[in-house]
């Protein structure tokens, strides 16, 4: 999956292109597999921008919406417990849905005192976060799948 290459939100179509067509490079390299395209794509922060729209739209990309936000890089490992429950309410209130939990935090530079400050640079309690989600969900049903198993299908 297509997430731009620096999490850019962009407005402008050229610039847009060079960020999918980089992160594909960048996915390519990584995984072995030249000339690799991705087949699904979700939009920093959700923002589809016009530019965004023209370029997925001429790559054949698709959209992968996201359902909920938890805005988890605001969350330290002492909050882990609270976001693992907030996600679970929602995600069993709504039968499911797209989650974004991030393992990284990008580093953003009138950001980083801010990030200092809310804690969010410790990253590494979030596999199990995400493992603890996984098993409660499964446990109450919920199954999990490829983009093209649970959206439906583009018209």
């Amino acid at each position: 999956m297509n997430h731009t290459y620096s999490h850019r939100v962009e407005s402008q179509v050229r610039a847009a292109e060079r960020e999918i067509s980089r992160c594909d490079e960048a996915i390519g390299r990584a995984c072995a597999n030249p000339g690799y395209k991705s087949r699904w794509f979700r939009p920093p922060g959700g923002w589809l921008t016009r530019a965004i729209k023209t370029c997925t739209a001429a790559e054949g990309l698709q959209i992968l919406p996201v359902t909920h936000f938890a805005f988890d890089t605001l969350y330290s490992p002492r909050g882990a417990r609270r976001l693992v429950e907030n996600h679970l309410r929602i995600a069993k209130r709504d039968r499911g849905g797209i989650f974004v939990v991030h393992d990284g935090l990008v580093r953003l530079r009138p950001l980083d005192r801010a990030c200092d400050f809310l804690g969010g640079k410790d990253r590494a309690w979030v596999p199990e976060a995400v493992e603890e989600m996984i098993r409660c969900l499964r446990a109450e049903g919920i199954r999990f799948g490829k983009p093209e198993e649970v959206l439906p299908v583009p018209v």
